[in-house]
């Protein structure tokens, strides 16, 4: 329960972290990117609980651009800045549990 509940909560920690750079909404030459690269959407270690802030400061996003999950047990969730900080779950904009999930970033900003 409680490494469920860990991986909602780097979910929604992930998709706040990323931020545009780009504030131009062509989507030439979009890209796709594995969440947590060749290791795929995981929970980090106890040691390395920055691993996804890493991540995503090593990648540069803008519109059009799509950040692929693949992972097994656990879910992603699309949430309100709000109710990410009060690490709040409940009726998320977009939920996932398939295992292969794709959010493409629509629009500039936090996520």
């Amino acid at each position: 329960m409680a490494s469920q509940h860990f991986g909602v909560v780097c979910s929604c920690m992930i998709m706040m972290m990323i931020i545009f750079l780009g504030a131009s909404s062509a989507v030439e030459g979009a890209r796709d990117f594995k969440v947590g690269d060749h290791l795929g959407w995981h929970e980090p270690g106890p040691n390395n609980i920055s691993y996804y802030i890493q991540w995503a400061q090593r990648n540069r996003f803008q519109i059009g651009d799509s950040l692929v999950f693949e992972y097994q047990n656990d879910s992603v969730l699309v949430v309100e800045k709000w109710k990410y900080f009060h690490c709040d779950t409940n009726n998320p904009i977009t939920f996932y549990d398939d295992g292969n999930s794709t959010v493409i970033l629509d629009r500039s900003g936090f996520f």
